[in-house]
Parts: C-alpha cells; sequence; structure tokens
C-alpha cells in the first residue's frame, strides 16, 4: 500500500504539469485562431497595398490573449505568414507566400494571396517534472484563416437590388459603369467606407426607370423561377404572408427554418434567375419590418434597426426572360452582397439602408472559392 499510494501520489503530480501544458495550448490555440481571424479580415479588404498592417493586426491579437499565467502573450513568439489555400496532391494546405507580401493578388508563384497562418510557441516549466530531470516542454499551436466568395446562400432576403444602383454609388454619376463591369477589391474597400449619412440608399421605385415592371420594392419569389444551370425552381412561395415573414425572420438559422417548414429551398445562387412579386407590397414590406409596431419585425417592433441590420439580397444585372423558358420578365443574379438595412421611412414609406461591404460572413453559404470575389466574401478558418 505504501509503494501503491506513492505512484499515485507521483501520478497526480505530474498529471498537474501535463494538466498545466494542455491548458496553456489551448490559450495558445485561442490566440492563434482570433488572430489569424483578425488578420484575413484586414487582408480581405485590401488595405495592405502598402503596409503590413493584416500582419500587425494578428500580432496584436496575439498579444490580447493570456497564456502560462501572464496577463499578455509576448507577441514576439508569434510568427504570421501570408499564403495560399490550395489543394496538393489531393489535400487542401497552406503554401508560403515567397514574396512576404500581403496585399490582394496573385504570388510570384501565380497563387492567389488569400491565407494567413498563424504559428505560436511557448515554453512550460516542469514543477515536479523536475524530479525525473525534466525542465521544459515546448508548446505550440498553429491557425490558418483564409478569405474567398461563396457561390450561393440560403439567407437570402426577398429583394433583388439592381447592380445597377450599387455601382452608382461606387461610381458617380449614375450610368458611369455598365451592369457587365466586375468588382475588385479596391471597389470592395470603397464599399466599406460607406455610412448611410453620406451614402443612403432607398429600395423603392417611384416610378419604374427601366428596373422593374412590377411591384415597388424589388420583392422577389424564393426560390428562383429558373436555375442557372437551366433547372426549374419548386415550390416558389409568393404572396404578401411569405414575403413579410421572410423579411420578419431575426437570423440566417431563423430564416433556414422558415424556408424548410414550407418545403422549399431557400438557396440562392449567381447566375439564377428570380421571378418579381407583384403588387405594391407597402403593407407587407413594412410589416416584415417592424411589424407596423404590433407583432415583431425584423427591427423588432420599431421602424428603425438599431444598429442596422446586415442582410443579404440578391443584385441583378439584367432583367428578362431566362433562357430555358422558366421564368418570364425575371431578374437575373449576377452578385450576392450585403445590404445594411436601417429601416423603414414612413414619410416616403420605403426601405432605406446602404451599401457598406461584401463580406458577410453568413450561415448557410456554399461552394467557398478561395481568393474569389463572384459572391459574398467569407472568411473561414480552415485549420
Amino acid at each position: 500500500m505504501a509503494m501503491m499510494m506513492s505512484i499515485f501520489v507521483l501520478a497526480a503530480a505530474f498529471s498537474t504539469d501535463f494538466g498545466r501544458m494542455y491548458l496553456v495550448r489551448a490559450q495558445l490555440q485561442a490566440a492563434a485562431d482570433a488572430a489569424a481571424m483578425a488578420a484575413i479580415g484586414a487582408m480581405s479588404k485590401g488595405i495592405d497595398t502598402l503596409t503590413h498592417r493584416s500582419q500587425d493586426t494578428a500580432k496584436k491579437y496575439v498579444y490580447l490573449h493570456p497564456a502560462a499565467g501572464r496577463a499578455h502573450i509576448d507577441s514576439a513568439i508569434a510568427d504570421v505568414t501570408s499564403g495560399s489555400w490550395l489543394k496538393v496532391s489531393g489535400d487542401d494546405v497552406f503554401v508560403a507566400d515567397p514574396d512576404l507580401g500581403w496585399g490582394i493578388g496573385n504570388t510570384t508563384a501565380g497563387n492567389p494571396r488569400d491565407a494567413v497562418r498563424v504559428f505560436v510557441r511557448d515554453t512550460v516549466d516542469f514543477v515536479f517534472g523536475k524530479l525525473l530531470g525534466w525542465t521544459k516542454r515546448g508548446i505550440t499551436a498553429e491557425a490558418v484563416a483564409v478569405w474567398g466568395s461563396a457561390r450561393s446562400s440560403s439567407c437570402i432576403r426577398p429583394w433583388a437590388v439592381p447592380y445597377q444602383q450599387m455601382l452608382d454609388q461606387l461610381y458617380p454619376p449614375a450610368g458611369t459603369k455598365p451592369t457587365s463591369y466586375d468588382m475588385t477589391i479596391s471597389d470592395m474597400a470603397n464599399l466599406s467606407a460607406m455610412t448611410y449619412a453620406s451614402n443612403p440608399v432607398t429600395l423603392k421605385v417611384a416610378s419604374n426607370n427601366g428596373y422593374t415592371p412590377n411591384g415597388q420594392f424589388y420583392a422577389v419569389d424564393i426560390p428562383p423561377g429558373e436555375y442557372a444551370d437551366g433547372t426549374a425552381g419548386v415550390g416558389s412561395l409568393t404572396g404578401a404572408n411569405n414575403y413579410s415573414s421572410e423579411i420578419a425572420a431575426t437570423s440566417c438559422a431563423a430564416l433556414t427554418t422558415f424556408f424548410a417548414n414550407q418545403g422549399v429551398s431557400g438557396t440562392i445562387g449567381i447566375g439564377d434567375w428570380l421571378n418579381p412579386e407583384t403588387g405594391n407590397m407597402q403593407g407587407p414590406t413594412h410589416q416584415g419590418i417592424s411589424g407596423q409596431g404590433q407583432s415583431a419585425g425584423i427591427c423588432g417592433t420599431s421602424d428603425t434597426c438599431s444598429p442596422p441590420k446586415k442582410i443579404i439580397v440578391a443584385m441583378w444585372d439584367t432583367q428578362g426572360d431566362a433562357p430555358y423558358g422558366h421564368c418570364n420578365s425575371c431578374y437575373h443574379v449576377k452578385y450576392l452582397g450585403e445590404f445594411s438595412l436601417v429601416g423603414w421611412d414612413q414619410s416616403s414609406k420605403s426601405i432605406v439602408g446602404f451599401f457598406n461591404t461584401m463580406t458577410l460572413p453568413a450561415s448557410g453559404a456554399a461552394g467557398f472559392t478561395p481568393g474569389a470575389i463572384s459572391s459574398v466574401i467569407q472568411r473561414v478558418l480552415v485549420k
């Protein structure tokens, strides 16, 4: 019993040492994860043309985390590297940038610079391990974050916003850029600086303006009338009640649940064709935003979303008949993008808000493509 008790005491002592090491490793991993996501968020905005702000951001986030009993991790023990997230021999791997650059673009190896790796290392002193001559043990943690875009999303609100309207905000006067123009990283950086005060947008057609033959709020039916592959949508949700419910959903999860309960797919992708919802829709729009002060809408029971509610909308470039005949006089989706909903303006009886980024990490997004600007920009922790 004496011998066994000695072994138990020794085992308990060593478990204390190893428990501390697992704790420190978890703390380092949390720091690496946060730093990688913060860095890729900065990189995806294209702010590193002449600076290394993304790298500095990662170092800052490492410092903000505690580890090994210290209030802050020394950022000097973190290595932050830019690079590419590539498929090599069937495996997704991080490939470091040979140029050590941070601006958005391709490396000299021809790969998109779309990833950041954060590697954090530290040493932990043994306490009881010193009885066996053990003094220190190295602890490491690694995280890789990637930016890219999604081809589709199941969190789309029932509005199709003219892509031309966004271009007119970016390139005044109106009509300077045609809808055949493709978004760039610098465009996204300019969008991120917009506010409602400086760049207000009204989602209402006072007169048709060549935008839409039906309705006043660019209202659309979900799912699409015709998908990009030419197949027809099934079980389209029409009418004022469905329209207002799709607006009122307070989160992507709530919207997905609504579609599932109706037995339809709420997923919309690039290249799909959307049926306009007929009718004025003034009352149902107000109902979906604030419940007209009686029942909760997306902004609660207020006409104003405070803070503005970030939602995903389909942005269309052309309006006409779908090529396979499943959708007539419909909107063709060029992008999926973010719109910051400020709320309902009672004086003009319209939706007000502003464009400010295309970087919404929306749930329900699919078809992620690293480094691409084809849709809602996402930042993903991949390792």
